[in-house]
């Protein structure tokens, strides 16, 4: 168990700043107090899979904010090349259906983001 500093810290991994009086940074959880081989082990930060596991995001659920996210973004650009590369004023059908893949890639992004506002 490590010893609270008595001033504000900055974190070594992060670079947050915490209040004086914590153990631990309240942006990653790393230690206050740490040994320059904690502070270069600490210096790989976690991948953002990693973090919504510590945060206890139950793996379905981070698995379908990745993917919304994937699939969203892919409809959403794919169907704006679409409506101004292929369609743009030579198929008012084309356009239609390129600008709804692009409602579609939104709406996906949308729920995506209120299922897990902070998968990136």
């Amino acid at each position: 168990m490590s010893r609270a500093p008595t001033y504000d810290w900055r974190c070594h991994r992060c670079d947050g700043i915490n209040a004086s009086g914590t153990t631990k940074c309240s942006m990653c959880g790393f230690d206050a107090i740490a040994s320059t081989d904690d502070v270069s082990r600490g210096l790989i930060l976690p991948t953002r899979w990693e973090q919504m596991k510590q945060e206890g995001i139950p793996s379905w659920k981070r698995a379908l904010s990745f993917l919304g996210w994937g699939v969203g973004l892919m409809l959403l650009f794919g169907g704006f090349m679409a409506l101004t590369q292929v369609y743009f004023l030579t198929s008012l059908m084309g356009m239609a259906w390129s600008a709804a893949v692009m409602l579609i890639g939104a709406l996906i992004l949308w729920l995506t983001f209120l299922l897990n506002p902070r998968v990136f």
